[in-house]
């Protein structure tokens, strides 16, 4: 299942994240997209909290709610 979400707690419940970036070059529109680690994704998901400044609160918060979404996950696989 692929979700598509701007939404830091939809994101934090990924088993996977994918960094999906749009971009042009000359006359073309193309779209780049990454897979990320699991320092990258408390990264994105502190960005999508608070733009592109990330600063340690928006890291931390990120860290957390990943965090909290994966206490939740292994409550509801138990």
């Amino acid at each position: 299942m692929i979700c598509i979400t701007h939404l830091p707690s939809i994101a934090a419940f990924a088993d996977n994240h994918l960094k999906i970036e749009k971009f042009t070059r000359g006359d073309g529109t193309y779209t780049e997209v990454s897979d990320l680690d699991p320092a990258g994704r408390v990264y994105e998901i502190a960005r999508i909290i608070g733009g592109d400044e990330n600063e340690k609160i928006h890291l931390e918060s990120a860290k957390r709610l990943i965090e909290e979404a994966e206490e939740y996950k292994s409550g509801i696989r138990d």
